[in-house]
């Protein structure tokens, strides 16, 4: 009896301890398992290194504004093609077939009135197929609108242009903002090093006799004050940083370095006169001024045409 207790109780804990370590194993792989599939994911739109104008590129190509813009000018492409429709010929064509019994009685032909065998004729079969040919040869309001339309692409492909300047602008600030901000962190850190060296020689003055306590706790204090300063530097040139990434359309967490350095290059002023007529001629806020006055009129004539005669040729 005691021998048949104990094979039972060696039973027992064999298959006890093959179920806990095939537990331990699970369980340890399922816990393993999501690490490795962290440490395989890769995060889109990263750069390593980042240049004004790959900046400029990703801004204008990843921007709202400047994707708006693009679909404007499809918009006012599909305006277009709509209004040229109404000049252009229209073809249509039908054709149909029918089998059809036709009682002449229904039409008030009896054979009392007049000598016909019978009353229905048929089946018959007939078919019958039509061909029509339109077209607008005048038509003045249909022409201004086409006109009018014509006009709004022109405006959209000045807005849409107009949109890539200001999102380049954009960027190229963001651009010189995080570099200024990465100068000032140097420069912060410099001015660390700089204050450290000075506590050391305060400390190094008040061991040898020379310096009292009053100029140690001024030189820490100078110290402390820089620690703060970088600091702060570090955290403007951090949101500078993420302010640059954002414009460009590129992943938040990704820290590319940038290559274009910051420089200073002296130019002189320019003419009064002469910049007045530069901007004149190319700023494209009176290019995109002046065709919405022209997409008006046409289409002020084009609604005032509608009171005219058309002339169409079917």
């Amino acid at each position: 009896m005691r021998n048949q207790l104990t094979i039972k109780q060696r039973t027992a804990r064999f298959f006890a301890g093959i179920f806990f370590t095939v537990t331990l194993y699970t369980g340890g792989s399922a816990q393993v398992q999501p690490a490795t599939n962290q440490k395989t994911q890769v995060t889109p739109n990263e750069v390593a290194s980042l240049s004004l104008q790959q900046a400029i590129q990703f801004a204008i190509e990843n921007n709202l504004n400047s994707k708006l813009a693009g679909e404007r000018r499809n918009e006012a492409l599909g305006i277009k093609l709509q209004a040229l429709a109404a000049l252009l010929p229209n073809v249509s064509a039908s054709a149909s077939e029918a089998n059809t019994t036709v009682n002449l009685a229904a039409q008030g032909l009896t054979p009392n009135l007049f000598p016909i065998p019978s009353t229905f004729i048929g089946p018959f079969s007939t078919f019958d197929a039509r061909f029509q040919f339109a077209q607008s040869v005048f038509n003045l309001s249909s022409i201004r609108n086409f006109q009018a339309a014509n006009a709004g692409i022109q405006l959209a492909t000045l807005q849409e242009k107009l949109a890539h300047e200001q999102v380049a602008s954009l960027a190229s600030l963001a651009y010189l903002e995080a570099l200024r901000s990465q100068r000032n962190v140097e420069t912060a850190q410099a001015n660390l090093e700089l204050a450290k060296s000075l506590l050391t020689l305060a400390n190094n003055q008040k061991t040898a006799g020379i310096a009292t306590g009053v100029d140690v706790t001024r030189a820490d204090t100078r110290a402390a004050d820089q620690e703060v300063r970088l600091a702060q530097a570090q955290t403007v040139a951090e949101t500078a940083m993420l302010n640059l990434l954002r414009v460009a359309g590129l992943s938040l967490s990704s820290h590319p370095v940038l290559t274009d350095p910051l420089r200073f290059d002296a130019q002189a002023p320019p003419v009064a006169e002469i910049a007045l007529q530069t901007a004149t001629q190319d700023r494209v806020e009176i290019a995109i001024a002046e065709r919405e006055v022209k997409q008006l009129d046409y289409e002020r004539k084009a609604a005032r045409a509608e009171l005219y005669p058309s002339v169409d040729f079917v």
